[in-house]
Formats: C-alpha cells, structure tokens, sequence
C-alpha cells in the first residue's frame, strides 16, 4: 500500500479551536481506515476475551392491512418472532443473534449463538430462562 505525501501529511488531525479534547486523526485518516476495513472485509479488532450478556425479546410482525384492521378495532391473528441476541457487555456491540419462531426456548439457541462469537470468551451472562443444566456443561 502507498501513501502520497500529502496524505501522510493529512494524516494528523487540526488543532481543534473549541471545547473538548484534541482529536488524534483527520478526517481522512479515519474514512481511509474505515474504507480498508471494508474493501478487505477486516474485523474489528477483537482478540481479548469478552463478558457476553445475552437475552431474547419478541416481534410482531405486521402484514399489509394489519395497521387498518388495529386501527379500526377488529382483531387478526398476530404473527411473532423471537430474537435471540448476544452483546459485548464492554462495547455494546452485537456480536450474536439469531431469529426464530415465537415457540423456541432460549436455552436451545446457546450452542448457535456462542458459535456466531469469535472472540474468546471470558464471561456469559443471561437471565433466569438460561438458568438450566444444559448451559452449564
């Protein structure tokens, strides 16, 4: 990879002129890194072990005409989903998930959902509906 001299000098961001603290890169910089990470589809760099938290919520999916039918008052048959997710307790990164119809357990989708992690692991948090011998072994 080269770099013109113009962007090397570029590289180092501007003294900022207001409140706050000093940015490190430009602009540029930070759009030239962001463009590598995707033209090369490089992950986020992510080699120490992270504390997982993982938990399910449901969705209701909603059709055409569904929003009349709620609107007028009458009643349909609701569709719902459930997605199981996995987030990075220390970025707030979503780092697992996967979606299933509303009758599958939380427990049963552990195994997938730690394969999508590619991280080690250092902790697994989740709420009383994990609390079973399966997670544990």
């Amino acid at each position: 990879m080269w770099f013109t001299d113009a962007a090397v000098a570029a590289w180092k961001a501007e003294p900022r002129t207001t409140r706050g603290g000093q940015p490190r890169y430009s602009a540029l910089a930070i759009k030239t890194a962001l463009t590598l990470r995707a033209v090369f589809r490089l992950p986020r760099s992510g080699t120490r072990p992270i504390h997982l938290i993982v938990d399910s919520t449901g969705l209701q999916l909603c059709g055409p005409g569904e929003r009349l039918v709620e609107k007028h008052g009458s009643k349909t048959r609701q569709s719902w989903r459930k997605l199981h997710i996995g987030v990075d307790a220390d970025t707030g990164r979503i780092v697992a998930s996967t979606l299933t119809t509303s009758d599958v357990d939380d427990v049963s989708r552990v195994g997938p959902l730690l394969d999508q992690v590619a991280d080690p692991i250092a902790s697994f948090t989740g709420d009383g509906a994990y609390d079973q011998d399966a997670v544990y072994c």
